[in-house]
């Protein structure tokens, strides 16, 4: 890739969903998934650590839907 297409690089997408809430044990928001540090440093952070924040998110919605079961409105009807 050469310099001219650099700025035409996106980053990832915040996975915030507005609904806000730290988990008391782990200081992990229940709407995205992201730990309190991960949500600290998602503004600064380039493709490669936004990459890795969205595994990490994937990895714990994953865990948390396997020990208490998936909300509401993504079940099947």
């Amino acid at each position: 890739m050469n310099d001219e297409n650099f700025d035409e690089i996106a980053l990832p997408v915040s996975p915030c969903v507005r609904l806000c809430c730290l988990d008391g044990e782990s200081d992990v928001c229940t709407g995205c998934f992201r730990s309190i540090d991960e949500i600290r440093a998602w503004a600064g952070s380039g493709v490669t650590e936004r990459e890795a924040i969205l595994d990490n998110c994937s990895r714990r919605r994953e865990a948390h839907y396997a020990r208490y079961g998936l909300p509401p409105h993504l079940r099947e009807a």
